[in-house]
């Protein structure tokens, strides 16, 4: 915790562990579970608050431009495991913002 001491006083905490993301009212500690990643690994596609397969008519033929995905669409990310966990992560965290 010594890094809050040197930071800003009101940086918010992000843990990782086993459910999903939560946000208290007004409380600047977050807790977001695995879900992001084991999302992925199941081929479950996050966008917005919803989850949807990649082949989904809902999100197969849109382009994200978030930082992992670069203009692909969903199926495109099935085969590289670690873009399509870091989207869910980044969509996660964009939940909170």
């Amino acid at each position: 915790m010594s890094v809050f001491r040197k930071r800003r006083k009101d940086a918010k905490l992000l843990l990782y562990g086993l459910s999903y993301p939560l946000r208290g009212r007004g409380s600047t500690f977050v807790y977001s579970g695995f879900s992001w990643f084991i999302g992925a690994k199941k081929g479950y596609y996050h966008k917005g608050k919803h989850t949807f397969f990649p082949t989904d008519t809902y999100v197969r033929f849109e382009e994200c431009h978030c930082a992992a995905c670069n203009g692909r669409m969903p199926t495109q990310l099935r085969d590289d495991l670690r873009s399509f966990a870091l989207h869910n992560l980044l969509l996660t965290v964009e939940r909170f913002r």
